[in-house]
């Protein structure tokens, strides 16, 4: 069984997920001005889970194959 948490990185509208998901212990990497390049690479080089409502974006992950 993998004991390893799970880590994150949240779009800018999603502020208020990543501060519950801090009060929960989760590390969630959240930026209210970060470009969605910074994201995706981030989220790439630290194999961080991205959270987004933003669909542009989620197609861009998901080219990159991106978690």
């Amino acid at each position: 069984m993998n004991n390893k948490k799970s880590i994150f990185i949240v779009d800018a509208m999603l502020g208020k997920i990543a501060k519950k998901l801090r009060l929960l212990g989760y590390d969630s990497l959240y930026s209210s001005n970060m470009e969605d390049r910074e994201l995706l690479r981030i989220a790439k080089q630290e194999n961080r889970i991205l959270i987004t409502k933003d669909l542009p974006l989620t197609a861009k992950a998901k080219k990159q194959q991106i978690a």
